[in-house]
């Protein structure tokens, strides 16, 4: 599943409705990573493997 234009303004709008509400404010940029689970296709579940990937500033708010 990716993380398409769709999905990010989704995520966009709930971390705005979510910082508006927090009591301290701060007017600080926003930031989204991105973590990918990707699980190889082995002949068992035994032989399968997982890779996580971590991407630092996918998108951002500003």
């Amino acid at each position: 599943e990716t993380v398409n234009r769709h999905k990010q303004k989704r995520l966009i709008r709930a971390a705005k409705f979510y910082l508006q509400r927090q009591k301290q404010k701060h007017d600080w940029p926003c930031r989204f990573d991105v973590v990918a689970m990707i699980l190889s296709d082995g002949r068992s579940a035994e032989q399968s493997t997982l890779r996580v990937d971590w991407i630092q500033d996918a998108f951002q708010v500003s």
